[in-house]
């Protein structure tokens, strides 16, 4: 099966099960908003469950590579070959951006989120990236999944757009929103991987979005960070706590197990 492309660190591969069993057995479109990985559709994709899908995110880089690789997989291979993987090679790639078409885009995207540390990308408030460089431990370039990625991916509309664009979907259709978490604490203060930022006021209107979604015979399920702030946002939604590994924290003693939410 295609698995997701490119890392994130908060990636839902390990939630699967979990996942999977509050999918509906039978819906029209998937919709999937806040694509990052794409772990959840990619999974589906490999059980035969989806027909149509939506896969969107405000963040331009990441679905002009989702584009590159759905739509010419073999010349980003070819451009992931030429990229050197040292450190001055990574700040040299970093600093320059990308450019030009989307192969160019998905080369420079799947490089930096494999070099950078942890996998974690974020930008400035310029736009720019500003991830570290973080040693990559594997080869950068398989061809054999970013080949798998793009079958899946052949037919699948891709936009680069609001969270809340989702509103086109219609009964029937089943949507899945995975945003950047609510913070653990006050300190934490990441909240997107975008210049933007995904703030109180943001978790709010996403709310709103997927009662109103719900309202209109759409299913929708959410996942998010287990906070007070979280589950009071959703007081009246079906809230389920599952637990997944997560490894973003710079000091090793503070990454491992963590309670997560489901929402429906």
């Amino acid at each position: 099966m295609a698995n997701p492309f490119t890392k994130s660190p908060g990636g839902k591969r390990q939630l699967i099960p979990e996942l999977s069993a509050r999918v509906p057995e039978k819906f029209n479109t998937y919709h999937e908003s806040f694509v990052g990985g794409g772990a959840l559709f990619f999974w589906l994709q490999a059980q035969g469950r989806i027909t149509n899908a939506v896969l969107s995110d405000s963040n331009e880089k990441l679905i002009r590579a989702y584009c590159g690789v759905r739509d010419n997989v073999d010349a980003v291979i070819v451009a992931l070959h030429k990229m050197k993987t040292d450190r001055e090679s990574f700040y040299s790639y970093r600093t320059q951006g990308p450019s030009g078409a989307d192969v160019e885009f998905a080369a420079w995207w799947i490089y930096i989120t494999s070099c950078c540390f942890n996998g974690l990308f974020r930008e400035n408030k310029k736009g720019a990236c500003n991830s570290p460089y973080g040693t990559p431990k594997d080869d950068i370039v398989n061809e054999v999944a970013l080949r798998e990625s793009s079958k899946a991916l052949q037919g699948v509309e891709i936009l680069c757009e609001d969270f809340n664009n989702a509103e086109r979907a219609e009964a029937g259709d089943f949507i899945y929103f995975d945003p950047p978490y609510w913070p653990k604490s006050k300190t934490a203060s990441f909240t997107s991987y975008t210049a933007k930022g995904f703030k109180a006021g943001e978790q709010e209107r996403l709310r709103d979005l997927a009662r109103d979604l719900r309202g209109r015979g759409v299913r929708v399920l959410l996942s998010n960070s287990d906070v007070d702030e979280t589950r009071a946002l959703y007081d009246g939604f079906d809230v389920a706590t599952v637990g997944a590994r997560r490894a973003i924290n710079s000091r090793a003693e503070r990454r491992g197990r963590v309670s997560e939410l489901l929402i429906r």
